[in-house]
């Protein structure tokens, strides 16, 4: 038989006591516990990151470009004088040679 419904109570109480005198039991954010400190110590964290560094590479198609735009002086002083020709009025083309250089120019190219 189990007994009075009283002595179930106090016995359960007394068994409870017995379990919960051995625990310790701290209120609240006394466990050194903070959930925001890894929020707050990020900023630092970022700071003390290197950082990468930008990095500018020219293919060799851009170099070729770039040589090609730089000309040689022989060529440079040809192309001063056929402009002080060409703006003085005094250069006279002759259309079928340009043609001929142009196809010949051309025709090397494919």
């Amino acid at each position: 038989m189990l007994g009075h419904p009283d002595d179930i109570k106090r016995n359960h109480r007394y068994y409870l006591r017995k379990e919960v005198s051995g625990m310790r039991i701290n209120g609240p954010n006394q466990t050194n516990f903070n959930p925001y400190t890894k929020q707050v110590n990020k900023p630092a964290e970022v700071k003390n990151q290197i950082k990468p560094q930008d990095k500018v590479e020219i293919s060799s198609q851009a170099k070729q470009m770039q040589s090609a735009e730089k000309t040689d002086p022989v060529r440079q002083k040809m192309i001063e004088e056929l402009k002080i020709k060409v703006e003085s009025g005094n250069y006279k083309s002759d259309p079928k040679e340009t043609a001929k250089n142009m196809l010949n120019f051309w025709s090397n190219k494919n």
